[in-house]
């Protein structure tokens, strides 16, 4: 035979002294399977529920250290455009956006030049040369261009750049 769980039942009867024995056996092995189941499936979501906790420490001091990450970019950003002039553009020249710095320089407000074109700030014959074209071309391929440039105000006057366009 086999062994199986099982629950048993005994009552004891006395007629005319002889004890008579009533043993009521039930097989209760499917139900200690699910017993032992149910166990086990809460040991699983006890590890689960500590796994998910341990992963939720781990985001909230990832969130906490990108935080500061952030604030610490923030003030660099205050401190750059409080000390550099900045403009931003789009591969073909597209004037995205500057900071007050860099408007200030050249006379202009942002809803004047978003949207324009670089060389607005250029003179007119230099933006027709090859060296111009050279010059675009070789942001679009990813060289940096670097050194001092001329370039022209709102009002015409010259203003000098030591620049670095990426």
């Amino acid at each position: 035979g086999s062994l199986f769980a099982a629950s048993i039942s005994v009552n004891e009867c006395d007629i005319d002294g002889d004890f008579l024995y009533t043993v009521f056996v039930r097989n209760i092995t499917d139900q200690k399977k699910l017993e032992r189941n149910a166990i086990e499936t809460v040991e699983q979501m006890k590890a689960q529920e500590e796994e998910l906790r341990q992963n939720l420490e781990e985001m909230m001091a990832t969130q906490e250290e990108m935080n500061r990450k952030q604030l610490e970019m923030e003030g660099q950003m205050n401190a750059i455009n409080l000390t550099s002039a900045f403009i931003e553009f789009k591969s073909d020249g597209t004037i995205l956006s500057a900071n007050e710095l860099f408007l200030k320089s050249m006379g202009y407000t942002m809803a004047e030049i978003a949207g324009k074109n670089h060389h607005i700030f250029c003179d007119l014959e230099y933006v027709k040369t090859r060296e111009y074209e050279s010059f675009w071309e070789g942001l679009r391929l990813g060289r940096p261009q670097t050194g001092e440039f001329k370039r022209y105000a709102k009002d015409g006057c010259e203003v000098w750049f030591l620049a670095n366009y990426t």
